[in-house]
Formats: structure tokens, sequence, C-alpha cells
């Protein structure tokens, strides 16, 4: 693992050895990016997990399609009460921007990703 130090030691910026100590920072954060990356999304699929567990009926010992599926939909109209505060937000006033847009946006995405992934599993 090289350090910065060493890298700072160099006499010379195009010196064989200053060249294997970046190409060793490099990868080392290529690396660290590639970590972080897949920890995000195991942390996305974490919480997701989570909500259904939470959600689950702790009488249920095992779910039916049309439970399964009742949750999914439940799933899928979690935001639903704020997208409806946005649109009451807008609905005040004669405003021509669009008052929280992204967050907006991002909600839109985020259910159409997951109804295609939805789809895409029970499809299989």
């Amino acid at each position: 693992m090289p350090k910065l130090k060493q890298l700072e030691k160099c006499k010379h910026p195009n010196s064989r050895k200053t060249k294997a100590l970046t190409k060793q920072m490099k990868r080392q954060t290529t690396r660290e990016k590639i970590k972080l990356s897949s920890n995000i999304k195991l942390n996305i699929l974490g919480e997701k997990i989570v909500w259904f567990r939470d959600h689950l009926d702790p009488e249920w010992t095992t779910c039916s399609p049309k439970q399964v599926q009742d949750l999914i939909l439940q799933y899928l109209s979690r935001f639903n009460a704020e997208l409806e505060q946005i649109r009451l937000k807008h609905s005040i006033g004669n405003r021509k921007k669009r008052q929280h847009a992204s967050r907006e946006d991002i909600i839109h995405m985020t259910i159409e990703s997951e109804k295609r992934r939805i789809h895409y599993m029970w499809l299989r």
C-alpha cells in the first residue's frame, strides 16, 4: 500500500518508482469505490427487506400469493402521502415553478424502477 509520503520522496515525477506508486494508489482508490458502491447497494436492499419484515402480519405463518401481492402494492404506495403533500403545495397559489420538483422526480423514478423490477420477478 503506497503512501503519499513515499510518492513525495520520489525525485522525478516520471520515474518508474513514481509511476508504480501512482498506479498502486489508483488501484487502491478504485477498489475502495467498488466496495463503497456495493455496500450502498446492500444497504438499500437491507432497507427494503426490513420494510417488508416490519409490515408483515405477525399472525401469518405462510403467505398466500394474494397477501404477497397486497404487501407489494402497499410497498409501492408508501410515497403516496408525500406526493399528496407536494401536490397540495403546488395547488396553493399561482406558482409557475415546481417546488420540490427534484424530490417528486426521484419518487417517481424509484416507483417506476421498482415496478419494473417486481414485474420482472413475477414473470420468471
